[in-house]
């Protein structure tokens, strides 16, 4: 419990003492984390593993291939047409797909229980559809 920080920020993560990517040695090379606690202050943390669960609770993966935008997503985003991360069809933001045509891109847990959100407003609203776009053969992951 001493090693809890809570309402702190990572904000970078890096191998201690490298400048850039190094193979050798890599397993015995600490992680540096630096964080930003609710005051401002920084500190770094070296530490053995990381692991990023940080996945699409602030930032949406790219639409596109090999993690770039797809021709026309940052215009679709600045024109509404491409929503932030998790947004929840059948509560909060039921009006804005309610009776449309819209597609989900992902094949994650998100994309998951955002598809199910959708499928509920589906069901209760007439005229609401939902396609679903992966990456790659099938979304049997």
């Amino acid at each position: 419990a001493d090693a809890l920080r809570t309402s702190t920020r990572v904000i970078a993560v890096s191998r201690a003492g490298r400048d850039k990517p190094h193979p050798r040695s890599r397993k015995e090379t600490p992680f540096l984390v630096r964080v930003r606690d609710a005051a401002g202050n920084v500190a770094d943390h070296l530490v053995r593993a990381v692991i990023d669960a940080s996945g699409t609770w602030e930032r949406s993966n790219p639409l596109g291939q090999a993690g770039l935008p797809a021709p026309g997503e940052e215009e679709g985003r600045r024109l509404g047409l491409v929503t932030a991360p998790l947004p929840d069809g059948a509560g909060r933001d039921r009006a804005r797909f309610a009776g449309r045509h819209v597609l989900g891109v992902g094949a994650g847990h998100s994309a998951a229980n955002t598809l199910l959100s959708l499928g509920q407003l589906a069901r209760e609203e007439p005229g609401t559809r939902i396609s679903w776009a992966v990456r790659g053969a099938g979304a049997a992951r």
